[in-house]
């Protein structure tokens, strides 16, 4: 039992523990007021600069961990399988969409603020002109990896759902948090938000976590299959007396 129960935390709680880092990152994430001037504006960004490299840095190596564990878990579950091939892609295209936003957001923007603060007005003008031009592209990105993540979710969910027992049920619960996350983008807008994001992660985080707790159980399974089939043969292999 002890053992059992040591190997579901190995699986669960990295991606719990993840699904909830990332929470509490997205909630530090800098907050812009409104502001009339550009200088202003570059000023407080600049003092942010630290606080956003930090947040997004978190964010980035939180997106590599959950693309290694997923490309694990569909190595596991089988690539001759469509359905799961499919949704390896997918989830990797949106991981590189957030990627692509975590980085203009967290480290090409203080880079031109850092370099156009002290400038002249005109430069301050241009640097604040290409801030809303990458925040457009932040925006694309964004959510392009989340409708990205949510197609994977839904493919991966569909090859679940064909199977019986805990695969139909985490496909049925992939299949909800899939439609929730797309209904959650919709609703927060075009500009997204901090509060979003968090919304959307915790729609997904279910599954993610429902899915690790089913990947542990399955291996649990595996391991006791594989040790009875063990001592099946081994009891075949002895010499038995003749009565």
């Amino acid at each position: 039992m002890r053992r059992e129960r040591s190997a579901y935390l190995r699986t669960v709680a990295p991606i719990a523990g993840a699904v909830l880092l990332a929470i509490v990152a997205l909630a530090l994430h800098p907050h812009m007021s409104d502001h009339a001037g550009s200088q202003a504006e570059l000023r407080e960004m600049g003092s942010l600069s630290t606080r956003d490299r930090l947040v997004h840095g978190t964010l980035l190596l939180l997106l590599g961990m959950l693309l290694t564990v997923f490309t694990s878990y569909a190595l596991r579950r089988g690539l001759t399988r469509q359905p799961v091939i499919a949704g390896l892609i997918t989830f990797a295209v949106g991981i590189g969409g957030l990627l692509a936003a975590g980085l203009i957001d967290g480290f090409v923007l203080p880079g031109i603020v850092a370099r156009s603060v002290a400038g002249s007005p005109a430069a301050r003008d241009a640097a604040v002109a290409t801030l809303a031009a990458c925040g457009v592209a932040i925006n694309v990105f964004t959510a392009f990896g989340i409708v990205a993540m949510a197609i994977a979710i839904a493919a991966w969910s569909f090859d679940l759902a064909r199977d019986v027992g805990g695969s139909r049920i985490a496909g049925i619960v992939g299949f909800v948090s899939a439609l929730l996350t797309v209904s959650v983008l919709v609703a927060g807008g075009p500009s997204l938000r901090p509060h979003t994001l968090i919304a959307v992660l915790c729609v997904q985080g279910v599954w993610y976590v429902w899915i690790s707790r089913y990947c542990s159980r399955a291996a649990r399974r595996s391991v006791a299959m594989r040790y009875t089939a063990a001592r099946c043969l081994t009891d075949a292999s002895q010499p038995r007396a003749l009565p």
